[in-house]
This record gives C-alpha cells, sequence and structure tokens, in this order.
C-alpha cells in the first residue's frame, strides 16, 4: 500500500469524503474499491497528471468543494549527482516541485470560496530527505526542500483564509515503489537508510491525518525526525490547534 492510499483509508475511517486525483485509472478504480470495502463513504476519481495544469484544475473543480488537499504525489531516483542524468532531475523537479505549484495553484481558489469557513488545509508530503540532505538524494532532496520553502511563505498568504499548511516528513515507507528503487541505491546510501527503520504506509497516514487534525506545521513520523524538525525549525510556524477536517482531495502519483 502507497502512502496515499494510507492517508485516504485513514481519513475514510473517520468519515471524511474522499477525492483522488493520479494518472493511472486502473490503480485509482483499485484504490476506490479497497477503500469503498472497508467503509461507507463517498469516493470520486480523477484521472491526470499533476505536470499538466490544464487537466488538474478540470479535476479539482469537477471535484468541488475542499477542506483538505493531501499533496502526496512524488518520484524519486537514487544517484549520485555526478551520474544523475539531468533528464531523471528535471522529472522529480517537474513532478514533485511544480506538480505540487499546480495542485495548490488549481485548488486554492475553491478552499477560498469555501461556503464553510471553518479551519481547512494544505498538507505537502515531504520526507525526512527534506529535513538533511542525504548521500543519493541530492536531487530528490532539492525537490523536498523546495516544499518547505513554498510552505512556509504560502501559510503567510493563506491565514487570513483560515487555511493551514502542514508539512510531513516521513522515514523510509515501505511501498510498492521502495524495494525496486533500492536495488539500485549506492551502497553508502543503503548503509545511511538502514540506521533507521522502515515505517509501514499505515502507521505514516494516521500520523498525518492526527497531525493535520492538530492544526501542526511540521509532522515527524518518529523519534529522529522530531529530534530533525527540532535542529531545523529555523523560522518554520510553530502552531497547534483542534479541528476536524470534513471534505479531502489527494493527489496521488501511483509511478510514472
Amino acid at each position: 500500500m502507497g502512502i496515499g492510499l494510507a492517508i485516504a483509508k485513514q481519513a475514510a475511517s473517520e468519515g471524511a469524503r474522499i477525492s483522488l486525483l493520479a494518472r493511472s485509472v486502473d490503480q485509482l478504480q483499485k484504490a476506490k474499491e479497497s477503500i469503498c470495502q472497508a467503509y461507507e463513504v463517498e469516493v470520486s476519481i480523477f484521472s491526470a497528471d499533476v505536470r499538466d495544469y490544464d487537466a488538474v484544475e478540470r479535476a479539482i473543480n469537477e471535484a468541488g468543494s475542499i477542506d483538505v488537499l493531501v499533496v502526496n504525489h512524488g518520484v524519486y531516483y537514487v544517484e549520485e549527482f555526478e551520474t544523475q542524468g539531468l533528464d531523471v532531475m528535471k522529472t522529480m523537479i517537474d513532478v514533485n516541485l511544480m506538480g505540487s505549484f499546480n495542485v495548490i495553484k488549481a485548488a486554492l481558489p475553491l478552499m477560498k470560496d469555501r461556503k464553510d469557513k471553518g479551519p481547512a488545509s494544505i498538507a505537502l508530503m515531504s520526507s525526512m530527505a527534506g529535513q538533511v540532505g542525504t548521500y543519493g538524494f541530492a536531487a530528490y532532496s532539492a525537490t523536498k526542500f523546495g516544499l518547505r520553502g513554498l510552505a512556509e511563505a504560502l501559510q503567510q498568504e493563506v491565514l487570513e483564509n483560515n487555511i493551514h499548511l502542514s508539512l510531513i516528513f516521513p522515514p523510509v515507507t515501505e511501498t510498492p515503489g521502495f524495494e525496486p528503487a533500492r536495488k539500485t541505491m549506492p551502497e553508502i546510501t543503503k548503509i545511511i537508510s538502514s540506521t533507521s527503520a522502515g515505517m509501514k504506509a499505515e502507521e505514516v497516514g494516521k500520523i498525518t491525518i492526527q497531525g493535520i487534525k492538530s492544526g501542526s506545521f511540521s509532522i515527524p513520523c518518529k523519534l529522529d525526525g522530531r529530534a530533525l524538525v527540532i535542529a531545523t525549525a529555523g523560522l518554520s510556524p510553530q502552531r497547534c490547534s483542534s479541528w476536524r477536517p470534513l471534505k479531502w482531495f489527494l493527489p496521488v502519483c501511483f509511478g510514472l
């Protein structure tokens, strides 16, 4: 199970209406069936490439009102900077960073114009590689560090609209895409990643929902992640509040 589906299932378990966005119609249909089999909630699916702003905008407008936007999509390729191709780096930038711009830019007008002016949330899926640079993750880390700058600046712009930003920092997570990526990791990267135990997607999903509901800006998933949040806090917003989100939209990248 991927992190996106795990988040969707956790939200569904609390009665949320779910909208899923991904490129693959087959994967979307499987995700919808998995959620609907477990929970009696409304699930809508939309096929679009996050790199295509027009397609994303159409999907989001069709989805309708959004209380919680979870920007979860992402790809990563682990390789030393010197040998990694620029085309691979550009793919990560286009999906992880520009894709996030596209999703948020398309959703923001709807979120600002929502009838219920209660708290709303935009949650960005970063990574522990977005807290500290790691060998083999130079380009990937750059995209995840970029999300932090986006979240910190955007929080200032939308606070008056009662919209709150969150950054999630999961460690290595047991997802369908992890094992294939691990096989091609540089040996040094394998050694570094082995020093921190991985997590299951379901654990990350539960922590993500708890963090969003608490109104937290930084959402670490493990003890070492919490230590990194403290060590790298800088001028990041420090916030904690309680509220109940209702309608969720999750762009999920199932792989290119």
